[in-house]
């Protein structure tokens, strides 16, 4: 089944982009860090709110319940049919083209991220906000080379394994999608 599958995988931006071929998509926004999430849902809201907008995408980390609850549309988790339908098409075609870059599967996250763009795209919607992971250059959210919109809301030293152990190394790392 999709969610067994997902949960077996676990890739980097570079990998995500030539692997799907993602050059375009919906307009994003690209909010990091403390209270993101907060953020992130504020700002759907408000363009749900806006009709000229049209459909709205939304993409975060992590579900509390249901796997399903990372993707919405409209304020909507998408369902599990469509969870399944669209998890397969983009396993079934990152599986094929494998040879064609690293050869390993993307992982969980990055996975994740690159079947909530394809779901937008899929389902025509017009704005995304995406909740990164990590943040930074690194994160697999920066398969979207050019965000309309990027936020920090603000910062705290987390994954300082990765991102450097002061805040001026942390926010020069997160700058890495702007």
């Amino acid at each position: 089944d999709a969610i067994a599958q997902l949960n077996s995988l676990q890739s980097n931006a570079e990998t995500i982009r030539k692997s799907c071929g993602m050059s375009s998509g919906p307009r994003t926004a690209h909010p990091t860090d403390e209270g993101l999430l907060d953020t992130c849902r504020t700002v759907e809201s408000i363009l749900r709110r806006c009709p000229e907008v049209g459909k709205v995408g939304f993409y975060s980390s992590p579900h509390l319940l249901d796997v399903c609850e990372r993707i919405r549309i409209n304020g909507q988790p998408i369902d599990e049919d469509m969870f399944s339908k669209y998890f397969w098409d983009v396993y079934d075609k990152l599986n094929r083209t494998q040879d064609d870059y690293s050869g390993d599967m993307p992982f969980y996250f990055s996975f994740m991220t690159v079947m909530s763009l394809y779901v937008f795209v899929r389902e025509a919607v017009n704005v995304a906000i995406l909740e990164v992971g990590i943040g930074g250059e690194y994160d697999s959210t920066n398969v979207v080379q050019r965000p309309v919109v990027c936020g920090v809301t603000s910062l705290d030293l987390d994954h300082t394994n990765l991102l450097g152990d002061t805040l001026d190394k942390i926010a020069l790392a997160k700058g890495g999608h702007f």
